[in-house]
């Protein structure tokens, strides 16, 4: 499930260079704790959901407030030059002058100007033009570096909702030199669990235990199945009996009643699967119904248990109703940190 510790010692010991930052990882976890006090006490499973880039993107976007001002993007901006120790990180988000969802990410740093830009009046003093900068080998540390005009190290750090690695050209080759880090645990950025293989030719039913280490879980236990297993509303049958006939179904497989699903099929785009899970409820026909649909094209699916189940969810509102709750934490690996063979799933 990771790379080995000799892998991770030897990652972490490559030279990294000034505009470059320290490995960091962005984690998306919930907590199972069912009250507030019992979440604030750290009990309950803390389950990891994803893993992203940890340079800031997931929460760039948040508008700061009526005054101007944002707690996260504050947070963020410290976190950066946390990242950053030597250099001036400089923001660049692709496209934000003909797409909204980058557009919004904008205003942490200092802009990065490419030539291309629509000419805007909001640059600030602090900007800077790609142009005015160059890239130079450090021969001591076998790294490369961007430097401005007076040969201070800059940063390009990008922020951008559109995750990095589908950006190309010049913008790739600054995202990688501003994050050269891969995250190798792959099982919580791409999969939901299907096992080995690709789920989209499987053909054969299979079971995935949870993995938890302590009150961490890793990985949801899932189950696999042969879409032609799954089953479908005949014709002129009663929405009753199918929904018995469900819940049979349900009941074989040891499922339980909450669940994500995430059907996988070569037409289905994204590698042949589903681009998000769905959450649904086997003891509502309203939740199954759009599920059903989405199975029509599906050659299996993936069911993972819904954790935390409504009834551990710890937040409430002021009507005293339960809410979920997905919380981020950003983190670095620093070169004094250690390893051990107990801190590995």
């Amino acid at each position: 499930m990771t790379a080995s510790l000799g892998e991770v010692a030897q990652s972490r010991s490559a030279p990294v260079g000034r505009s470059s930052a320290a490995p960091s990882c962005a984690v998306m976890y919930q907590v199972c704790a069912g009250t507030t006090e019992k979440a604030t006490n750290g009990e309950g499973e803390l389950v990891l959901n994803q893993f992203n880039p940890g340079l800031g993107g997931l929460v760039a976007r948040f508008e700061p407030g009526e005054n101007g001002t944002s707690e996260v993007r504050d947070g963020l901006r410290a976190w950066i030059r946390r990242l950053y120790p030597e250099a001036t990180p400089l923001e660049f988000i692709t496209s934000s002058d003909v797409n909204d969802m980058q557009a919004v990410s904008e205003g942490t740093l200092p802009r990065l100007v490419w030539p291309t830009d629509t000419p805007r009046a909001d640059n600030g003093p602090c900007a800077v033009a790609l142009a005015d900068l160059h890239l130079r080998h450090d021969s001591k540390t076998d790294t490369v570096e961007l430097l401005d005009a007076e040969e201070r190290p800059v940063a390009p750090v990008y922020l951008g909702l559109v995750p990095a690695h589908l950006l190309g050209g010049a913008s790739r080759i600054l995202a990688v030199l501003g994050d050269p880090w891969v995250n190798r645990a792959t099982w919580l950025i791409k999969d939901l669990g299907a096992g080995p293989g690709n789920p989209a030719d499987t053909k054969r039913a299979s079971h995935q235990p949870r993995v938890q280490r302590g009150r961490v879980v890793f990985k949801r236990e899932s189950w696999t199945v042969p879409v032609d297993q799954v089953p479908v509303l005949e014709p002129q049958e009663p929405h009753e009996d199918y929904f018995r006939r469900l819940q049979r179904f349900r009941e074989s497989w040891g499922l339980p009643r909450e669940v994500f699903v995430r059907p996988h099929g070569p037409e289905l785009g994204m590698g042949g699967t589903a681009s998000k899970p769905a959450w649904v409820s086997f003891a509502s026909p309203h939740a199954w119904a759009p599920v059903s649909d989405r199975l029509k094209k599906a050659r299996s699916v993936t069911f993972q248990e819904a954790l935390p189940t409504a009834d551990q969810y710890w937040l409430t509102d002021e009507q005293g109703h339960h809410r979920a709750v997905e919380h981020i934490s950003f983190l670095t690996w620093s070169s004094e940190a250690t390893l051990s063979e107990e801190a590995t799933p």
